[in-house]
C-alpha cells in the first residue's frame, strides 16, 4: 500500500507543483478549477494537500497529522480556540484487478455516498492515476442487443462493482501494465467541469472541492491580518472512513482533529443538499447556517452579524446529520456548520452556484475580521 501511495504522489506531482510560484493571489474561480483537477480519493489526498499548501502564505506554519489532514497555523503557537475545517477527500476507487484482455476491475476506497452511486459510473470517463501519469478509462457495458439475457436480468436489479469494467483502450494485461497501471492505483471520475448558465458549475465531487477552495482563498485574504492568529484552518483527510471505538460515528479526519487540537469553537464547511422536493434550501440563495445543538451559539450570532454587515444572504436549516459533525457534539464548546448548497448532491454532476461559494468565503472573512 505504501508503494502505491508513493507512485500516486510521483505520478500526480505535476498537478500539485505546476505553477507553484504563481499559486498565491489567484481568484476563487481559478482556485476551484485548480483544486477540482487534482484527484484526491480517500487515502490518496497527499497530492491535493501539497497543492493547497502552495496557496498558503509563506509565513504560516503548516503541518499534517498521521491520517493526512493539512493544518495551517497563522500564529506561531499550535493551540487555537477556533478551528475552521472542511473535507479534503472525494469518493473514489482503486484498481483491484487487471483482466487478461486488459480490462480493469475496481473496488471502492470508502463507502458509497448513496446506495446507487455505482450506477452513476456507467458511460462516464474515469481517471486512473498511474506512476506514468493519468489514463482515461471508459466505464461502460456491452450493447443491449449483444448482452446475454442473464446479464440483462442481473443488471435490472442494480449495478454492482462486479458488473463494472474499465476500458483503457488496450487488449491485454501486459499492455495495461506497459501503460503504467498497477494494482491499487487510484481511480476517480474524470474531472470534467461543466460551466452552466447563470454562473452555475457542475461536476463530480464539486461541492467538496469548492469547500477546499474557499478555505484556500480565505487563507490568502487573511495574510498579514492580526486576527488570523485566532483561527486555525484545516483540510480534513479520510473523512469517508469512520473512526473505531467511538461513541458516535465520526469521520476519521474529524476525530483526529478533535483529539489533537481540542478546539473550543469549530466551524465546519460542508455540502448541503438543495433544491429537493419540499426542501427549504436552494442554490443561489446564499450559504446555509446549521446549528447542530440547541441553545445560544456565539458562532452563529457572529456569522449572522457578519452577514448583515457584508450584505450576504443566508439560509438556515434545523436537523442535520454528518460524520464530520458527530465528533464535536459532545465536548466542543461551540459548533456551527456553514453549508454550501449543492444540487444533485452525491452524483456525478453536482451543481453549485458560484455566488454561494463567493458568499461563503466573504462571510468567513467578515466574521474573522
Amino acid at each position: 500500500m505504501k508503494k502505491s501511495l508513493i507512485d500516486f504522489a510521483l505520478a500526480a506531482s505535476a498537478w500539485a507543483l505546476c505553477g507553484a510560484a504563481n499559486l498565491v493571489g489567484q481568484n476563487l474561480e481559478t482556485l476551484i478549477k485548480d483544486i477540482f483537477a487534482v484527484p484526491s480519493p480517500t487515502g490518496y489526498e497527499n497530492v491535493l494537500s501539497i497543492k493547497i499548501q502552495g496557496y498558503l502564505p509563506k509565513e504560516w506554519r503548516v503541518d499534517r497529522d498521521n491520517v493526512g489532514s493539512l493544518y495551517a497555523f497563522p500564529a506561531a503557537k499550535a493551540e487555537s480556540n477556533l478551528v475552521v475545517a472542511t473535507a479534503l477527500d472525494e469518493f473514489g476507487y482503486f484498481v483491484s484487478g487487471i483482466a487478461p484482455d486488459g480490462y480493469l476491475r475496481i473496488d471502492r476506497a470508502a463507502s458509497e455516498p448513496v446506495a446507487i452511486f455505482n450506477s452513476f459510473l456507467l458511460g462516464h470517463v474515469m481517471s486512473v492515476t498511474t506512476k506514468k501519469g493519468a489514463l482515461a478509462a471508459l466505464c461502460s457495458l456491452p450493447a443491449m442487443h449483444i448482452m446475454p439475457r442473464e446479464m440483462r436480468d442481473r443488471l435490472s436489479r442494480g449495478i454492482t462493482l462486479n458488473d463494472i469494467y474499465l476500458d483503457i483502450g488496450v487488449r491485454s494485461e501486459d499492455e495495461a501494465r506497459e501503460k503504467g497501471v498497477e494494482i491499487l492505483d487510484a481511480v476517480t471520475p474524470w474531472p470534467d467541469l461543466a460551466e452552466l448558465e447563470g454562473r452555475k458549475w457542475a461536476g463530480p465531487s464539486l461541492a467538496v472541492r469548492s469547500g477546499a477552495a474557499v478555505l484556500a482563498a480565505l487563507a490568502q485574504d487573511l495574510k498579514g491580518r492580526k486576527p488570523a492568529s485566532e483561527a486555525t484552518l484545516v483540510w480534513l483527510a479520510q473523512t469517508r472512513f469512520s473512526a473505531r471505538s467511538q461513541d458516535v460515528r465520526g469521520a476519521l479526519g474529524a476525530v483526529r482533529l478533535k483529539n489533537r487540537l481540542k478546539p473550543a469553537q469549530v466551524v465546519l464547511i460542508d455540502a448541503i443538499a438543495a433544491d429537493g422536493e419540499g426542501g427549504n434550501v436552494f442554490i443561489g440563495k446564499g450559504p446555509v447556517l446549521v446549528q447542530p445543538r440547541e441553545g445560544v451559539s456565539r458562532l452563529r450570532q457572529k456569522m449572522e452579524e457578519a452577514a448583515v454587515k457584508a450584505n450576504i444572504p443566508l439560509q438556515a436549516m434545523g436537523a442535520y446529520e454528518s460524520t464530520l459533525v458527530s465528533p464535536f457534539l459532545k465536548d466542543t464548546e461551540d459548533l456551527l456548520i456553514l453549508g454550501l448548497p449543492v444540487k444533485f448532491k452525491a452524483t456525478m454532476s453536482e451543481v453549485i452556484d458560484l455566488k454561494d461559494v463567493q458568499s461563503l468565503k466573504d462571510l468567513l472573512l467578515q466574521a474573522l475580521k
